[in-house]
């Protein structure tokens, strides 16, 4: 019976329209899923950058901050 419905299916002209349609789908999908990893890679650089800033500059602020209350 699945092998009836296999032969049926593939005799059908639909289904090359189809799976065209579902690879164009497929491919956005993962062009959508690269630029959110791209984003969210790109993001995560610029916090540990400015992470990486506060540590530096923080021990002076914080030392000027405490000379600055009386």
């Amino acid at each position: 019976m699945k092998l009836r419905a296999a032969a049926r299916d593939a005799a059908c002209p639909l289904i090359e329209v189809l799976r065209v349609e579902v690879r164009g789908i497929q491919s956005a999908i993962l062009r959508d899923l690269q630029a959110a990893r791209d984003m969210v890679v790109e993001r995560k650089a610029e916090l540990d950058m400015v992470e990486r800033w506060e540590n530096r500059f923080m021990p002076f602020i914080l030392k000027t901050a405490v000379a600055l209350v009386p």
